[in-house]
């Protein structure tokens, strides 16, 4: 048998050892993963505004209707409710008659009711208590009030009565 020389050994050895550091490094090279998050934020907001509600010309004998809109615009998914305060004639309201009242000149009013329903008792608005549980859509929504100046108020002399009422939109 030969005799395998000493630098023969070593050489195979580093030889060896140099294939097996290679070969680490490439089983060392791979993919990993991870996750980069991302988020925004979109705030709720509304506005509000109204149309006039005319009555037209009123006679004591009969039961006078009249139609309006409050313009509401909220972010799609916003809860809002709606409050309507006693006017600009609140302390002259004739209860008898309505909870709001219209105003000609210096103390003649006519008293009249707001609903949110055709059938004014049945959706009856108080003052300054809030009113519907709605939900924005993003787009501008009509809210129908429907108003009535009930007869037998027969002392209101002829004149233009107006009157103004502040709208109130709370939303979350």
């Amino acid at each position: 048998m030969k005799k395998v020389s000493k630098y023969v050994v070593v050489t195979l050895f580093v030889l060896g050892l140099a294939l097996f550091v290679s070969n680490s490094y490439v089983f060392a090279a791979g993919t990993s993963t991870g996750y980069l998050g991302v988020s925004a934020s979109v705030a709720s907001s509304c506005s509000v505004g109204a149309s006039s509600l005319s009555f037209g010309v009123y006679n004591a004998s009969a039961n006078l209707n009249g139609t309006g809109a409050i313009n509401v615009t909220c972010s799609t998914g916003t809860p809002y409710h709606l409050t309507l305060d006693g006017g600009s004639n609140s302390a002259n309201v004739n209860t008898d008659y309505g909870q709001w009242a219209l105003k000609s000149g210096v103390s003649n009013y006519l008293s009249y009711d707001l609903s949110t329903e055709t059938d004014i008792p049945a959706g009856l608005i108080t003052p300054n208590v809030q009113f519907g549980n709605y939900t924005g859509t993003g787009s501008q929504v009509a809210v129908t009030i429907y108003g009535i100046i009930r007869l037998g108020q027969s002392s209101a002399p002829g004149g233009s009565y107006i009157d103004l009422i502040n709208v109130t939109l709370n939303y979350d």
